[in-house]
């Protein structure tokens, strides 16, 4: 056998050279690929049979070479440039999320004929105002008038005890003769009373009341045998929220509901309101980490939308969603930015809904979770405790004609358009305007119409957070104040039924009592000082305070003892001796707490009644507290009137001085009561004592776990934020639209800062120099057409595969 030596040919090199070419211009070829698909992507391209028609079309005609993906997106750019200058006439300048949705309805026109596309483009919503067209439109709704309400059966147990009370008291006062001044006393004592004796009788009324559930709940496991469930969607309007723990529980709540038999009739949508360039940059970069996740369920959609104009608030944001989007569903599942629900609940509401044609609005029962300080775990323990009787008693008060907070509801759709448009109150705010506590209303208009509007008190796994200072409380209690006040404009109009009106009527009393208590407070005194009188017996003094303490007590003492005979409840709470402990704390808290309250609120009423309207900002949640020298100056004035009750007391009548003390002494104290109450670490060591336990601390589901676990990947970034401003041309146009009008010079030192961005990244530059870029426009607009040239866009993965909003005219049936 002959064998030969193994050599290397002179012709082998000039082969391995050539091989090396191809792979390099192959190489070129398929980064250019990359970056022009994420390009067009980033307008709203997401149609695949469009991409892979336009991209070879785009890349025809370069030669390869180093630079071959630079020279692709800048004829890409320039091509953009003249199909959006060509699209609509030149007067009319389309906004960027119109732009969004025509591309991503009609994929076929972009970059194509530009007479068929400016065909569309001329019928596609409106252009200037960057809406696109709607699908369905709300019933306009006329402002009532107003009527004269009927008795209330359930008004009379409380009424009864006011009159009673409120008798004895007036009845004492007129051994001596009864003047003006001591009636009007009486009927201040009469307001002050009714509160805790509606709120007595309903915890009585949860005690005793059935326990079969209204609407019924479902039977045994939900199979395919009974009919799929109709398509629901699940929308959580968001305004300025942190986006980290908004997605981190869309992402959990999606998980749960893939894994429960029947969530794949849902669709997710977060539906934003914010304005702010930068916030919509970390809630889109947001929602394309959880549409990344390895594991994402895909029966399960995921949008993000935001609207162009935030008009009407929360109100309005759903209300477009509705016209847009709700012939495609039969029910809209209503969250909260801090909501959190399990899938086997979500599931069960719409099964009790198909279950109930009549009911067009199904409230979940509200538990709190994530308390962290002194006051959200006091919230949270008495809301574990004391709420399911509330909840229970007003669902058997108020039957079909129910109340909605808001939000952790299932709403009909075709009912709600038929509804619930709500109506401009005449006037200027704070009473007219927009609601701003719309939900109220809202459900108020359904029952008027002859819906029904049901309290489901016996569901679980549906969760809210509080917040977690003194001063997010008082911030929060502003808007809800001015909201609550404005239903006294419509307690009265034609057509509402009884108990709506004292839904609304009730809502306005609970921010009404602060100052009405301070009032009869400050009222007595003057009639005991001027006048001589209310020199009432021991014998009656003891009555009324007792009478008076059991309303406020004994919710708190039925609480506890439905939860002690219940063994399950009992150890989620921590045990019999913390559950007591636990009780008697939460009342001390309540006890010190109610007199600042009570100063808030009527500081609220009285800057409402004065003209000062409450805006509609976006709550921080989760925020750092203050420090303690701040959070001390901010309750100088309460800290004032607290000092000065005192002195006058002690100088005037030292007697009322010691039994007022309850009053006067927490406001004296209120800065460092705000302090203990907001402090974390206090809240830590009460958790570690075992104390204000709960079922959502000690028996955590899992959905609350992943919500936990998944935060870290939304979290949202300086450099991420920036390069997002930059590349998204959607972002960018809105946040040049946020910037003054700049001269065409440009300092020559934002030149080189410029420059080093785009040679080096968003990543190596420092915040400060971040933020001197994003204030320049002429620097942000040169970035934003170079940075897709030179940036490596195809290594991020974007996702933009998924489009944020389901097509336009993909809408199913709409069935009632």
């Amino acid at each position: 056998m002959e064998t030969r030596p193994l050599t290397t040919t002179p012709l082998s090199q000039p082969a391995t050279s050539e091989v090396r070419d191809i792979s390099e211009r192959e190489r070129y070829r398929r980064m250019a690929d990359c970056r022009l698909q994420e390009y067009l992507k980033s307008y709203g391209l997401v149609d695949r049979r469009r991409l892979e028609t336009l991209v070879p079309e785009l890349l025809a005609g370069h030669e390869d070479g180093p630079d071959l993906p630079a020279r692709v997106i800048a004829a890409a750019q320039d091509r953009v440039d003249h199909f959006l200058q060509t699209l609509l006439p030149p007067e009319l300048k389309p906004k960027p999320l119109w732009l969004r949705a025509f591309i991503e309805t009609y994929p076929e026109h972009f970059l194509g004929d530009p007479a068929a596309a400016q065909l569309v483009a001329v019928d596609f919503g409106d252009p200037a105002a960057g809406e696109p067209p709607r699908s369905g439109k709300f019933s306009p709704q006329p402002l009532p008038t107003f009527v004269l309400p009927r008795w209330f059966l359930g008004l009379l147990p409380p009424g009864l005890i006011t009159c009673a009370l409120t008798g004895l008291l007036l009845w004492n006062s007129a051994q001596n003769g009864l003047s003006a001044l001591e009636l009007i006393y009486g009927l201040g004592f009469a307001s002050v009373v009714v509160g805790p004796a509606i709120g007595m009788w309903t915890a009585l009324l949860g005690v005793f009341s059935p326990r079969t559930p209204v609407p019924a709940p479902s039977t045994g496991p939900w199979t395919r045998d009974d009919g799929a469930l109709p398509a629901t969607a699940l929308v959580m309007p968001v305004y300025h929220e942190d986006p980290q723990t908004v997605f981190a529980a869309v992402a959990a709540m999606r998980e749960s509901l893939a894994l429960c038999p029947g969530g794949d009739c849902f669709d997710i949508f977060v539906l934003s309101d914010s304005r702010l360039p930068s916030s919509a940059a970390d809630e889109e970069r947001a929602f394309r980490r959880i549409c990344a996740l390895p594991d994402a369920p895909s029966t399960v959609p995921v949008y993000y939308r935001r609207r162009t104009h935030n008009a009407g608030h929360k109100a309005g944001n759903l209300a477009d969603f509705c016209e847009r989007f709700g012939t495609s569903y039969r029910y809209v599942l209503v969250l909260d930015a801090d909501s959190l629900m399990s899938g086997e609940t979500m599931v069960e509401m719409v099964r009790r809904m198909e279950r109930a044609p009549k009911v067009a609005l199904l409230q979940s029962a509200l538990h709190l979770r994530n308390g962290r300080s002194l006051l959200s775990l006091g919230q949270q323990f008495v809301a574990s405790t004391c709420g399911p009787l509330f909840m229970r008693g007003l669902a058997h008060w108020a039957g079909p004609h129910g109340n909605y907070y808001g939000h952790n509801a299932i709403i009909r759709v075709s009912a709600f358009m038929e509804c619930c448009a709500l109506p401009m109150l005449p006037g200027a705010p704070p009473f007219g305007g927009h609601f701003l506590s719309h939900d109220f209303v809202e459900a108020a208009q359904l029952c008027r119409a002859g819906w029904e509007v049901r309290a489901a008190w016996d569901l679980q796994h549906s969760w809210e957070e509080m917040p977690h200072t003194l001063a997010e409380y008082s911030a929060r209690d502003r808007r809800w104040c001015q909201g609550n006040l404005q239903h006294l404009r419509i307690v009265l109009a034609q057509g509402l039924t009884p108990m709506s009106r004292i839904h609304l009527g009730v809502g306005a009393l609970g921010y009404l009592t602060g100052p009405l208590l301070l009032l009869f407070l400050a009222l007595g005194q003057w009639v005991a000082q001027v006048e001589g009188a209310l020199e009432l017996s021991a014998q009656t003094t003891w009555i009324l305070l007792g009478s008076v303490g059991a309303c406020l007590t004994l919710p708190r003492l039925l609480g506890l003892a439905t939860t002690l005979l219940n063994g399950p409840r009992r150890r989620l709470h921590g045990g019999a001796l913390r559950l007591v402990l636990g009780v008697l704390l939460e009342a001390t808290l309540s006890v010190t707490t109610a007199p600042i309250l009570m100063f808030h609120h009527t500081r609220t009423v009285l800057a409402i009644l004065t003209g000062g309207a409450v805006g509609w900002g976006g709550r921080r949640r989760n925020n750092q507290n203050g420090s303690l020298f701040h959070i001390i100056i901010g309750e100088w004035l309460t800290m004032l009137l607290g000092l000065a009750t005192g002195g006058l007391l002690l100088l005037l009548r030292p007697s009322a001085a010691l039994w007022l003390a309850p009053c006067w002494v927490p406001l004296a104290c209120a800065g460092l009561i705000a302090a203990l109450l907001s402090s974390p670490r206090i809240g830590s060591w009460t958790r570690r004592l075992g104390l204000f336990a709960t079922p959502s601390d000690l028996g955590r589901h899992p959905v609350v776990e992943r919500a936990e676990a998944l935060t870290p990947l939304t979290q949202a970034d300086e450099s991420g934020r920036f390069r997002d401003l930059v590349l998204d041309p959607l972002l960018l146009a809105a946040h040049l639209d946020t910037l003054p009008t700049q001269p065409e010079a440009v300092d020559p030192s934002l030149i080189d800062l410029r420059e080093r961005a785009l040679r080096m990244g968003p990543a190596a530059l420092t915040q400060q120099e971040r933020q001197r870029l994003a204030a320049c426009q002429a620097s942000m607009g040169w970035l934003h057409r170079h940075a897709w040239q030179r940036w490596p866009v195809e290594s991020w993965d974007l996702h933009r595969d998924l489009p944020q909003a389901p097509a336009h005219g993909a809408a199913l049936p709409l069935s009632s």
